[in-house]
């Protein structure tokens, strides 16, 4: 099976819908579980390959789609691609029947370079849109429908571009509904909430449904698991970190399996952590420095809320690549804010 696309774990620190999806659907074994428990694919000799975006789309069109997916599957011994694109707008976007025939025409074009003579082929491209929002997806899925013919010249219709796209739509539907395995169940849930209750519904549900398997695994497996989607619930759904960490341990507890918060909690400032140093490098790099000001304040909020607005505000009259860096190291070596705005009056 080939590698998965590569993810940073910043993604969702800067962009926490497109940085969560991404991270779902680089999973090769979330995207089979896609296949087959939301497309209809049997699981039998179905196999996916991931294709980097970079390699049919560039420049505006990459950098637009960056929470976009694109596999190569073979199922049964039949090869085509499936385009999976994310809508998670509170408005639906009525103009997406249209991206999706730009961004067709790109995979098209790039395949169409294999064709050389006459009978040559290219393979097919299943276009999905999964949509979280307010309101349940309604734009024509029939591409051809977006285009206006009036009925006395309906013998035009023949002329017009014609394809269908899938929609997942997570807004239909009550959570219990969503499918998949523990990953992308929970990522679905955790999408479809739009309130801190339905966050905390989401892990309850998921937990229940899951709780053979998720009782096997060590400390060490259920931290990789669990972690990315305690950074979305805290990060997107401004989710407090000690009432999601009552929820999760409390729900193990009811099942028997006593779950620390100290290693949770370490298990999710592990994530920050990381993707904050994932930014501030990327900044670094790039010699943006007030970008980087920019990642470290959103981080600091992060862990230690508006309580430490005196902090950022010190950090902020020495802007150095240097003062960044050092408080880069407090804020990982820090226990408390206390801790954290003592180094900090030391820069």
């Amino acid at each position: 099976m080939a590698p998965e696309i590569e993810f940073d774990d910043f993604s969702i620190l800067q962009s926490p819908h497109d940085g969560y999806f991404k991270w779902l659907f680089t999973r090769i074994a979330c995207v089979l579980s896609f296949l087959v428990d939301y497309l209809g694919f049997g699981n039998r000799r179905l196999e996916v390959e991931a294709v980097p975006l970079d390699t049919v789309l560039t420049g505006d069109d990459l950098k637009e789609k960056r929470s976009d997916v694109l596999y190569k599957v073979t199922f049964l011994g039949f090869d085509f691609y499936v385009y999976v694109l994310m809508e998670h707008k509170s408005d639906k976007n009525f103009r997406t029947p249209f991206q999706i025939h730009d961004y067709l025409n790109h995979i098209y074009g790039k395949l169409s370079e294999g064709v050389r003579k006459l009978g040559d082929k290219v393979s097919l491209v299943i276009p999905v849109v999964v949509y979280h929002g307010k309101k349940e997806w309604d734009v024509p899925t029939e591409f051809s429908e977006m285009i206006l013919i009036p009925p006395k010249f309906r013998w035009m219709k023949k002329y017009a571009v014609k394809f269908e796209y899938e929609v997942i739509d997570l807004v239909r539907g009550s959570f219990e509904s969503l499918k998949g395995i523990f990953p992308l169940r929970l990522g679905f849930r955790l999408l479809k909430a739009n309130n801190q209750s339905e966050i905390e519904l989401a892990w309850e549900l998921t937990i229940e449904e899951f709780e053979e398997e998720l009782k096997k695994m060590t400390e060490e497996e259920l931290s990789y698991e669990l972690r990315t989607h305690m950074i979305y619930s805290v990060q997107a759904m401004r989710m407090p970190k000690k009432q999601l960490l009552e929820v999760i341990t409390r729900k193990f507890e009811d099942k028997g399996k006593q779950m620390a918060k100290t290693w949770l909690e370490k298990a999710i400032d592990r994530g920050f952590d990381k993707g904050f140093k994932e930014g501030i490098l990327e900044g670094k790099a790039e010699g943006k420095a007030e970008g980087r000001l920019d990642v470290l304040e959103k981080v600091i909020r992060l862990r230690f809320g508006d309580k430490a607005a005196q902090a950022i505000e010190k950090i902020r009259g020495k802007s150095s690549d240097e003062a960044i860096d050092k408080t880069l190291e407090f804020l990982s070596a820090s226990k408390d804010l206390r801790e954290f705005e003592k180094k900090v009056d030391s820069l």
